[in-house]
């Protein structure tokens, strides 16, 4: 399967229509996972609606055309994932009301399209896209959205112009040890022949793509992973106030507490956040070599300590 071009339009909800009638002739063979992704949220917002499945587009765009010119900043959570960015993001549903749009992405196709369409037409497009992957209702029509992507403000995307940018960071090492032991299932998704080291060098190669680009851009805010383990509460009034969000701070210790992961482990709700907490798998002293080598100067200029031998 190849990209295709999809037709530029003046409306949002035209072009909206046709790339969920076909998500799989804009994405590339190699994402058809990401199509295959857009249709389950279809399914799952027709149902919660409990309509037509061709009807969802038509009725985001019309949630978000109500939307325009009152929401708040949409939150771009960039991060490379094993972040923390699931976990960060649901204490921001539950605590600040905001909506959570998980990881959204938009194929190299809708560059054109998107960008061709009026300014305020593209910013329709681009929340329709959010609401939809965060389930299709707003409670509050002017909260802000989450889009936790693993990926530094994709060209598709830069129609959002009031949008705040989040870098969430978490130890380069850890990232990388973390996608390459912990996450058997996505392993077995993406790469299910390799071995570990050929892996492990291939999530050093997308980590430092990152973190080189990363350190390229200004962000409104940075976080850190090793700060939410410790007290997210900082963390998550640092973005309620980024974005305006109306919050009380005991609201914020409240949720807090609720999804420490004492509190999810007791209760079973980790998957829902996608927090490991389970115990701390031992690696390979090579591949903690390897990758300390490769990543020992970016991990530095994020301000990363050497690590204790």
């Amino acid at each position: 399967m190849t990209e295709a071009t999809a037709e530029s339009s003046e409306d949002a909800g035209l072009l909206f229509d046709a790339y969920c009638a076909a998500p799989e002739r804009y994405w590339p063979e190699r994402s058809q996972r990401q199509a295959q992704k857009l249709a389950k949220h279809l399914d799952r917002v027709a149902q919660t609606l409990q309509s037509r499945r061709t009807l969802v587009p038509r009725t985001m765009v019309e949630l978000a055309r109500r939307r325009a010119g009152a929401r708040r900043p949409t939150v771009y959570l960039v991060n490379i994932g094993s972040s923390g960015s699931h976990w960060l993001e649901e204490m921001l549903v539950r605590g600040a009301g905001m909506l959570g749009a998980g990881e959204v992405y938009l194929p190299p196709s809708m560059d054109d399209p998107v960008s061709g369409l009026a300014p305020r037409e593209a910013e329709i497009f681009i929340d329709a896209l959010h609401v939809l992957h965060a389930g299709g209702v707003a409670p509050d029509e002017a909260a802000s959205v989450i889009n936790s992507q693993h990926s530094v403000r994709p060209q598709a995307f830069s129609a959002d112009t009031d949008a705040r940018h989040v870098l969430l960071l978490r130890d380069p090492i850890d990232v990388c040890l973390s996608r390459t032991f912990r996450k058997d299932e996505y392993r077995q998704d993406v790469a299910p022949q390799a071995e570990d080291v050929a892996y492990l060098r291939s999530n050093v190669a997308k980590v430092k793509s990152f973190l080189t680009a990363a350190q390229r851009q200004d962000f409104d805010l940075v976080i850190r992973y090793e700060d939410l383990l410790v007290d997210p509460v900082p963390s998550l009034m640092a973005v309620s106030t980024l974005t305006s969000t109306p919050t009380q701070e005991a609201r914020l210790r409240q949720v807090a507490e609720q999804q420490s992961a004492e509190q999810l482990t007791a209760s079973g709700g980790a998957a829902a956040t996608n927090l490991f907490t389970g115990r701390r798998r031992r690696y390979p002293a090579s591949a903690e070599r390897l990758a300390h080598r490769e990543l020992g100067p970016l991990r530095a200029s994020f301000g990363y300590p050497p690590p204790h031998d």
